[in-house]
């Protein structure tokens, strides 16, 4: 995962809460400073973050924008592998294509 997924998923997890920079950069490994780029990366993409110097982040309750990051935050097994496109023609046919080439047992296509 990259750093902006590793950040959404732990914003996700904190939906409508404030989350501290310092404990998710501690939480992923990565840098205050690598955080802040990344939510700035993702309020660019659309994402409803809000900041605060004292609390942290927080990702609106209101934002809809669909994410494997998103997903994966509600799941009790995080090992699934999800697949998201923003487009495309058919997951059915990605599906198919993966079970094809053997992909992982549950692997999800949105």
């Amino acid at each position: 995962m990259t750093s902006k997924e590793l950040v959404l998923e732990q914003l996700e997890k904190h939906r409508g809460s404030f989350c501290s920079g310092e404990a998710m950069a501690v939480s992923i490994g990565i840098s205050r400073a690598a955080i802040w780029k990344a939510v700035k990366d993702l309020k660019s993409e659309g994402y409803e973050i809000s900041a605060s110097p004292k609390l942290g982040y927080r990702l609106s309750v209101d934002n809809d924008i669909l994410s494997a990051s998103g997903i994966s935050a509600f799941l009790s097994d995080a090992t699934i592998p999800i697949l998201y496109f923003d487009t495309v023609d058919s997951t059915n046919r990605i599906a198919k294509e993966l079970a094809l080439r053997h992909a992982e047992h549950g692997t999800l296509v949105v």
